[in-house]
């Protein structure tokens, strides 16, 4: 048998900067640490990468991540999980790294009650300890955060997906970046990460080595770490089963699970996965590895494309060239430009399912179809708005290259008028609360953060952040917040057909505008985050509040 070879410092430094943020690294990057084998190999390679840096060159230190911090988890869900904790904390501290347990308060907002036993608690658990982890990546101003993920792991999301009926995209598996994103819950609860996980990143620099040499990494070194034994029970769930197997390196062992196999088999074959179960865990890896591969791929030449079919439009739409489109016939690509909109225009939290369409493959290809096959309207005849999932609107209209709009057919194709589509926000639910469904009162907020001076954020509908100074206020708004009688309220809501945001001072006298963004305000770039701030001549002293996109291109 041809012995393991763990993993060397100089092979890790490669796998770091594959999963470099966009942004750069941070100046303190944070571990997802269970104790387990994964986070104690990863904890030990990146401690070693940071130590190497600074005694080697330390011209080179400013490039890399300045310092580590330790974080673990402990959901209270075993008997022994403080005991657990305490090996992982005393491990973190054998090899110098800061550490810190967080023990999730189950039933104190936003976190919910602790799961009851045999409820379903995977998911709950997911939401309570990222909430958590983001948490503390705010209080140690960690703005990346690494995990121990693994080739193995990619094998064993990949057979959970295709047992789960997942389309092309999801055999993409875990990315080795990623943001947090905005998560799914709603504002105050558990899983909704808003502005935090926007600018916050997830790191998995392992996806491309296998469990068998993060062991003989922890064996190599002499690495102490504990084990969950929970993890490996095959009766359990499927999930466990195939972990099971891919220890045992025998991915029969999952045969007992027949008839979950038997769905994956079925979404295998009809998207055309060359799924060999008895050729052998290697021959999974490398499956799963050539598939995230694929997936990667085909995301990015979409998003280089896309950049080239947008012209300059409003914040938070986008306009697109029908001549552009029409020259994109591949399938995949098409889909992705597709989703990648959708995650972009979307109300929903950026990063959600939601604000994907689901990924559901009649929402996307009905899109497609439109957009890039020129299928109109069956009834008409005509191209004609249309939503299809995620809350966007499509609306043709004609275009030219500058951005200038009409939605008319202009009387001559002169001034290189061409179709086009805008997608936008779809107009909110006639049942929501508020004139549009999109009022929020932050009177409270303002007041109670002026004492303090620190800027105020607030995430409005998903898709802008709107950034206070509470000492620049003139004084003249204060006086008339500050009345008895609470007559006055500071309102953000929504104006104009693309529902931008606009900052007035209420009363029962009508709205007095403060700050509007309006639709002259033009991204200049698919993809680029704008940031705008200053008065816009609407009203003296609207410098105190400033904005930007809270959705990116990723």
């Amino acid at each position: 048998m041809i012995p393991v070879k763990p993993i060397t410092t100089c092979e890790f430094i490669s796998m770091l900067q594959r999963c470099k943020p966009p942004t750069g690294w941070p100046g303190k990057l944070a571990i997802a640490n269970s104790g387990g084998p994964d986070s104690t190999c990863l904890s030990f390679l990146l401690n070693d990468v940071l130590r190497k840096v600074k005694e080697n060159d330390a011209t080179q230190a400013g490039k890399w991540f300045g310092e580590l911090i330790s974080l673990n988890v402990d959901h209270q869900f075993q008997p022994c999980s403080s005991e657990m904790s305490l090996k992982t904390a005393n491990i973190s501290h054998s090899l110098g790294i800061p550490h810190e347990t967080l023990q999730i308060p189950w039933g104190s907002p936003p976190y919910t009650a602790k799961p009851s036993p045999g409820q379903s608690f995977e998911e709950i658990a997911r939401d309570a300890r990222y909430t958590l982890l983001l948490s503390a990546m705010c209080r140690y101003g960690a703005d990346a955060i690494a995990s121990g993920h693994h080739a193995d792991d990619q094998s064993e999301i990949l057979l959970m997906r295709l047992e789960n009926g997942t389309g092309f995209f999801g055999l993409g598996g875990m990315k080795p970046f990623r943001r947090f994103g905005m998560g799914e819950g709603s504002p105050g609860q558990m899983g909704c990460y808003g502005i935090d996980g926007m600018q916050r990143w997830i790191i998995r620099p392992m996806l491309g080595v296998s469990k068998d040499r993060v062991l003989a990494t922890c064996e190599e070194h002499g690495l102490e770490y504990v084990t969950d034994k929970t993890n490996f029970q095959p009766e359990v769930t499927f999930r466990n089963a195939v972990r099971h197997a891919l220890a045992r390196g025998k991915i029969t062992d999952i045969i007992r699970h027949g008839k979950t196999l038997q769905r994956a088999a079925a979404n295998a074959e009809r998207l055309g996965v060359p799924l060999m179960l008895l050729d052998g865990i290697e021959s999974l890896r490398s499956l799963a590895g050539a598939y995230a591969a694929e997936v990667e791929m085909v995301e990015a030449e979409a998003r280089t494309i896309l950049r080239d079919c947008a012209v300059p439009s409003p914040p938070s739409t986008i306009f697109l060239s029908q001549d552009k489109l029409s020259q994109i016939t591949n399938p995949l690509t098409q889909r992705s430009i597709v989703i990648q909109i959708l995650r972009f225009v979307s109300p929903h939290p950026w990063g959600s399912p939601r604000a994907e369409g689901s990924r559901k493959l009649a929402s996307l290809d009905r899109i497609v179809s439109i957009l890039f096959n020129h299928c109109s309207d069956k009834i008409s005849g005509k191209r004609i708005a249309f939503s299809a999932g995620s809350h966007v609107l499509w609306t043709p209209v004609y275009i030219k290259p500058d951005g200038q709009v009409k939605r008319e057919k202009p009387a001559s194709s002169r001034g290189g008028w061409t179709e086009g589509w805008i997608a936008s926000r779809l107009p909110p639910y006639t049942c929501a609360i508020g004139s549009l469904g999109l009022d929020i009162d932050i009177t409270s907020l303002i007041l109670n953060k002026r004492p303090s001076g620190n800027r105020v954020e607030v995430l409005y509908d998903n898709r802008f952040i709107l950034s206070f100074d509470p000492h620049a206020i003139p004084e003249k708004v204060f006086e008339r917040l500050r009345t008895p009688s609470g007559e006055h309220r500071l309102v953000v809501t929504a104006t104009g057909k693309y529902f931008l945001p606009r900052l007035v001072l209420r009363s029962s006298n009508g709205d007095d505008i403060i700050r509007e963004i309006g639709a002259s305000d033009t991204t200049p770039e698919v993809g680029s985050v704008v940031t705008v701030s200053g008065s816009d001549g609407h009203s003296p002293g609207a410098g105190w509040v400033s904005w930007r996109l809270a959705r990116v291109f990723e």
